[in-house]
């Protein structure tokens, strides 16, 4: 600082800085933080796209197995091959003729054993595919003398695992017996489901229709 008497004063100072970009660098550096911010904002866009086409892809799919499965042909009882296994002769005759008169084809058989000799003489039974009888559905008894149903379910479905039967045979336990734990222990040896006595026709219809489906 230099000051004098009515002149005034002078002040200096020094500012230690670099030298300033030329116009060319400035507007390379303007470039350069245009692109990177634009990278940066990619990867965010990318997974939104991505996300947007997996969720139509996704949907698509949806809508085509609702589609199929809405054209598939619903079963119906006409088609049914129903073996009936109970040793009551009366209760036998009266389902197979309430089955019948919905317009399925009835088989019978009075105990386990009787059940498994038709079940070989049928198109699950290996070396019977061509000229094996038709099968939909069996309707259980538990209580039969010779063999019980559960021991009959259990050998069927052992066979299924030899490779004797093919697939999977649907069986539905008809039984009085239809407490909590029978029930599961009917499940448990290998029925897939369980009608209790006395019931409605339409209550098995409705059974048979379900566990169709299931297996389709």
């Amino acid at each position: 600082m230099a000051s004098e008497a009515g002149e005034g004063s002078t002040f200096a100072f020094y500012v230690k800085a670099r030298r300033a970009a030329s116009e060319q660098d400035i507007e390379t550096t303007r470039r350069r933080i245009k692109w990177e911010a634009q990278s940066n904002a990619r990867p965010t866009t990318d997974i939104q796209d991505n996300i947007k086409n997996q969720y139509v892809f996704v949907s698509k799919l949806t809508e085509l197995a609702e589609k199929e499965e809405s054209t598939l042909p619903e079963s119906s009882p006409s088609d049914w091959h129903i073996l009936i296994v109970e040793d009551n002769l009366v209760n036998q005759r009266i389902l197979a003729q309430q089955i019948r008169k919905l317009g399925a084809v009835v088989h019978v058989a009075n105990h386990g054993g009787e059940a498994l000799e038709m079940i070989q003489e049928s198109k699950h039974f290996k070396g019977r595919e061509e000229d094996g009888k038709e099968l939909s559905v069996i309707l259980m008894d538990l209580e039969m003398p010779i063999m019980d149903g559960l021991t009959c379910v259990r050998k069927i479905r052992e066979m299924e695992i030899e490779g004797l039967i093919h697939g999977h045979l649907p069986i539905i336990a008809v039984t009085a017996n239809a407490r909590g734990e029978q029930i599961v222990l009917a499940k448990d040896s290998g029925m897939d489901d369980v009608m209790p006595k006395p019931f409605r026709i339409v209550h098995i219809k409705a059974k048979i229709e379900a566990l169709l489906k299931r297996m389709r």
